[in-house]
């Protein structure tokens, strides 16, 4: 009977344990995982800027050459003794930077024929710098300059290409 007694108990054990085993793996009866999608990235487009600095002899330009028709933004930093800012100039058709700067290098003072003052910002004081001034274009061809606002005196910087 004793043995009897202690075969029950083993028996109990073992299916107890083989019990626990079955139940010991939640996972099997978990929902499946739900896959998250990645989130939409929307990338704004850039706003092209070009920086100007002006010691009283020289426009300096850093930046794009050329941009999309719309806003462009202007940083100006004036070194020169005076009042200055910078002018944009719209070039009429056929005619190019390379060309009116040609001018400017030999010794004229005035904006050529075939170009009207389109724009500018406004006027930085000397030793100051204007850190951002947004300037809308639409298509064709510019000239920057540095301009002394008291005189109008202009000193060549670079051509624009503004394009559709």
């Amino acid at each position: 009977m004793k043995n009897l007694t202690i075969i029950v108990l083993l028996l109990a054990i073992v299916f107890g344990i083989s019990a626990c085993q079955e139940t010991a793996h939640p996972e099997e009866n978990a929902p499946a995982p739900v896959e998250e999608e990645a989130p939409t990235v929307v990338e704004e487009p850039t706003t092209p800027k070009i920086t100007v600095s002006f010691d009283g002899q020289q426009c300096l330009v850093s930046g794009p050459d050329s941009a999309s028709a719309g806003r462009v933004m202007f940083g100006f930093e004036n070194q020169s003794s005076e009042t200055a800012r910078i002018g944009i100039a719209k070039l009429d058709d056929g005619l190019y930077a390379d060309d009116a700067i040609s001018l400017f290098e030999r010794g004229s003072s005035e904006i050529p024929n075939g170009a009207a003052i389109y724009s500018g910002t406004k006027g930085v004081l000397s030793g100051k710098t204007l850190n951002e001034q947004g300037l809308d274009l639409e298509p064709g061809e510019y000239m920057l300059s540095c301009v002394y606002v008291s005189s109008g005196a202009q000193y060549p910087g670079l051509g624009l290409s503004i394009s559709e």
